[in-house]
């Protein structure tokens, strides 16, 4: 990732005002739109995790067709709740399939490309399916990203699915600002 001209913030909503995930939804797309059109902001997005934040999410990982207590299924998955300019904010490459969508209904996912050789080797992982608990709802492969080592050079990138943020809030979240200009200078407007 391209960390040039990028200012990061934290956001935690109040819990009392902001208690369930449609209201922190509202919540952070009125600060993606705001912060948005701030002079010499090029991208505004959301993530729950940023590159070499620390602070790393994992959940259990089901496959669509693994067989019970195959590989496949229950191993972890790091995730991070993001908006659709993560990618940009960060200069992410899309390797394969396309970004999210601002708000779309089906449940999606953007996964890198460890993700997708460890568990499709060979074959195409576009549309597959995967879900994050037994009982719990599938979500379809969209994109392909390449690899993050998320923690540092010298750690080697791990599987990392990306999930959009109004599709599981969290109570607190990070803005990114990708800037045209020196980030600093925004500093006092976010």
């Amino acid at each position: 990732f391209d960390p040039a001209h990028v200012l990061v913030g934290a956001i935690v909503p109040p819990a009392a005002k902001y208690r369930n995930g449609e209201e922190r939804t509202v919540f952070y797309d009125q600060i993606l739109q705001r912060t948005a059109a701030l002079p010499g902001v090029r991208t505004a997005a959301i993530a729950s995790v940023v590159p070499l934040q620390g602070g790393d999410s994992d959940m259990s990982l089901f496959v669509e067709g693994a067989p019970p207590g195959s590989p496949d299924n229950a191993p972890a998955t790091w995730y991070r709740l993001v908006s659709a300019g993560y990618l940009d904010a960060f200069g992410i490459p899309l390797r394969r399939g396309r970004n999210f969508v601002p708000h779309e209904a089906e449940p999606v996912v953007m996964i890198n490309e460890t993700m997708a050789r460890r568990h499709w080797p060979g074959q195409e992982a576009l549309g597959r399916r995967i879900k994050f608990s037994d009982e719990g709802q599938w979500f379809r492969i969209v994109g392909i990203i390449g690899d993050v080592k998320q923690q540092g050079a010298r750690i080697e990138a791990r599987a990392q699915t990306l999930i959009p943020y109004w599709q599981l809030p969290e109570p607190g979240v990070a803005i990114v600002l990708k800037t045209h200009g020196e980030p600093e200078a925004l500093t006092a407007p976010l």
